[in-house]
């Protein structure tokens, strides 16, 4: 083998070593966007109800997902301290929620596109809300009834000791 052929030999060998970390960071760079992504559709999703369990999972991994941007992190442990105050203050809840989201759409590049007004203006129709609200009084009314029965057994069985 000669010296000038040296060269071509390491840019033979080198090359698809190149090709697979390039690769392997590109991917990693899509996957991390992605879940982003992901986080971000959801807590848009859930914004006018956020009462389930994807926005509790979505928003508890944060942190992680974009431990790297510290304007989101920043906002939300301002959200996480609006949940946390005692009495809650529903008007900074909101807000908070409301700037996390606009936050989290500037840092994927959303900028001029998702603004303030598209995260404020979200859709449940009147039929859903009706059917929540029933289903929050049958609750109620079904729990009532529990504490009622319980309350009742409890005199009984005082009464029959006595």
């Amino acid at each position: 083998m000669e010296l000038n052929n040296l060269p071509e030999l390491i840019a033979i060998v080198s090359s698809p070593l190149v090709a697979v970390l390039v690769t392997l960071w590109l991917n990693k760079k899509h996957q991390v966007r992605q879940d982003r992504l992901d986080i971000f559709k959801t807590l848009m999703m859930t914004r006018e109800n956020n009462a389930n369990m994807d926005y509790v999972k979505s928003v508890n991994s944060i942190d992680v997902v974009f431990y790297d941007r510290s304007k989101v992190r920043e906002a939300w442990r301002n959200l996480y301290d609006a949940y946390h105050m005692s009495p809650p203050d529903l008007h900074k809840v909101q807000n908070s929620h409301t700037k996390l989201l606009e936050v989290m759409a500037n840092e994927l590049g959303y900028k001029d596109q998702i603004t303030w007004e598209h995260i404020t203006s979200s859709y449940s129709p009147k039929w859903l809300n009706n059917a929540r609200e029933n289903e929050a009084k049958a609750k109620e009314l079904h729990l009532r009834l529990l504490e009622t029965t319980l309350q009742q057994q409890v005199k009984a069985k005082d009464e029959l000791q006595s």
